[in-house]
């Protein structure tokens, strides 16, 4: 897997995740279980949910606290 297609997974991945919450969240609310209305993920939060995937896999172990 070359450096293009390993984005596209991982961008593949954050918007089915997202996807996969804001439907769980909107059956919450259907069902009265949370009191706000989900909102659609945004093209925004699909990229920082994936980046925050790159800079996951890229991290090395190392305690930067």
């Amino acid at each position: 897997m070359n450096g293009y297609e390993l984005r596209l997974q991982m961008w593949r991945s954050a918007d089915a995740f997202l996807q996969n919450r804001y439907k769980h969240q909107k059956e919450q609310y259907e069902a009265g279980l949370i009191p706000e209305r989900p909102e659609f993920p945004t093209y925004a939060e699909v990229s920082a949910y994936a980046l925050q995937m790159r800079e996951f896999i890229h991290d090395k172990g190392e305690a930067n606290d």
